[in-house]
């Protein structure tokens, strides 16, 4: 008698795909402290280094959802 590979390995992520989360990884609760976070540490960082714009662009976008 032969099973078929799904029902031996249930859990292979080759068989199923990688498994996608429901929601979010941070909660609306959580924005608050990472821009407070972000704000702080871009403030360490000079004018010319790279990070700056990224960081600014993220603010922004954490603006928009809480």
């Amino acid at each position: 008698m032969t099973t078929s590979g799904d029902e031996i390995y249930k859990d292979s992520e080759e068989l199923k795909g990688p498994r996608i989360a429901k929601g979010g990884a941070f909660a609306i609760a959580d924005i608050p402290l990472i821009k407070a976070a972000l704000q702080s540490y871009v403030k360490t960082l000079d004018d010319n280094d790279p990070d700056v714009s990224k960081i600014a662009s993220l603010l922004h976008r954490l603006g928009r959802v809480g």
